[in-house]
Order: structure tokens, then sequence, then C-alpha cells
């Protein structure tokens, strides 16, 4: 199982958010389904309940995706949004 690190929000997560929100196709997709956005170096996964975290923050998780970026700059982020689409936690993924 990886390893989880709690990160402080950044543009970077922000920007991801706001791909997240407007492309309605990624917010449809299959789990665990690589999904290319253009202006994106990486993927993103959508991912399904299991890996909400709402003991450890106390927060309600309802989208959780994964963004695979930059290797070289270790772009490993799971995002945990809740109901309304804002940002419960960042982690990176170890």
């Amino acid at each position: 199982m990886a390893g989880h690190l709690p990160l402080k929000v950044t543009n970077l997560h922000l920007k991801l958010v706001k791909e997240f929100k407007k492309n309605v196709r990624l917010q449809n997709a299959k789990f665990f389904d690589r999904f290319n956005v253009y202006g994106f170096v990486g993927y993103f996964q959508r991912l399904p309940d299991e890996y909400k975290m709402d003991e450890e923050t106390g927060l309600k998780d309802c989208h959780i995706f994964f963004y695979c970026g930059d290797e070289q700059k270790d772009e490993y982020f799971e995002i945990h949004l809740d109901n309304k689409m804002k940002v419960n936690q960042v982690y990176l993924v170890m």
C-alpha cells in the first residue's frame, strides 16, 4: 500500500482541481482509467470510495482523483474533494 503525505495546497493543485471541476468526461470516467488532458504532462485517474480518508481528516470526501504528472518532480498527487468540489486534502503518494 502506498504512503500518503498530506500537503499544503499549491497553485498546481488548484489548477488540477479546476480541470476536474470543468471536465465532465473526467468526472464520469471509469475508475482507474488513465485520462489524458491537453495541457497537462501526465494523466488523471478517478478513484473509488475505498480511497476515502474521512476518518483521518474528519471531512467527507465525495470526489477523489489521482494525478501522475512529471515524474522527475515527484508529481504523484491524490486529491480529495467535498460535495461542492472544494479541496479537503491533497496527498503526495509515495
